[in-house]
C-alpha cells in the first residue's frame, strides 16, 4: 500500500467549512504511476455539533486543468462534537488510476455545521470550492466548470496500490 498527497501532520493552523459545498486542496497531487485508490483520509477535527462529511477524489480533467471526472468517493464519515482534536479520518472506496494529477476534496453535509481541516505551513486557510447540495448515499457526479478563486491547501492523501487494477482477472486455460 502506498499513498499520495499530503501526509504531514505538521499543521499551521485549520480553517472552519460549512456545508453545502465540494472544497478541495488548491493544488493536485500528482500520481506517478497506475494503481488502484482504495480510499482517502484527512487531518480534521469536529465543531460545536455533528457533521457529516465524505472525500472525494477527481481527475484534474475539468476545464483549465479543474476537478472534472470523479474517480471515487468515501461513504459518510460523522465528526461529532466531542473530536476536538485534529486526528486521520478516512474512509474506504476502490478506483483504477492512471499516474496523472489528481484533486482531493471535501463534501460537507449540514450547512450550519461546520469542521476544521488542518492546513500545512505556508498556505492560506481558504480552499476552493463549488457549491454542490451534499447527499449522504449517491456519488457527487463528475463536475463542470470552474472552481472558485482560492489558494488554502489541505492535509489530505490517498492509499494506493501501486500497479494494479481494479477488478482485473487473469485465469489460465
Amino acid at each position: 500500500m502506498a499513498t499520495f498527497g499530503d501526509t504531514s501532520t505538521n499543521e499551521s493552523g485549520n480553517a472552519v467549512y460549512y456545508g453545502g459545498y465540494m472544497y478541495f486542496s488548491r493544488t493536485t497531487y500528482a500520481l506517478s504511476e497506475n494503481g488502484v485508490a482504495s480510499g482517502m483520509s484527512a487531518y480534521m477535527k469536529g465543531g460545536a455539533s455533528n457533521q457529516v462529511v465524505r472525500l472525494a477524489l477527481y481527475a484534474a480533467d475539468g476545464t483549465g486543468g479543474h476537478p472534472g471526472t470523479l474517480k471515487g468517493c468515501t461513504e459518510q464519515l460523522t465528526l461529532t462534537s466531542g473530536d476536538s482534536s485534529f486526528a486521520w479520518k478516512g474512509g474506504s472506496f476502490t478506483a483504477s488510476l492512471t499516474a496523472s494529477n489528481y484533486w482531493m476534496g471535501f463534501w460537507f453535509g449540514t450547512t450550519s455545521q461546520m469542521i476544521s481541516v488542518a492546513y500545512p505551513p505556508a498556505y492560506s486557510n481558504s480552499m476552493p470550492y463549488f457549491t454542490l447540495a451534499y447527499h449522504a448515499t449517491n456519488s457527487p457526479g463528475d463536475l463542470t466548470g470552474s472552481l472558485s478563486a482560492a489558494t488554502g491547501r489541505a492535509l489530505v492523501y490517498s492509499t494506493y496500490t501501486p500497479g494494479a487494477f481494479a477488478g482485473l482477472i487473469v485465469t489460465r486455460p
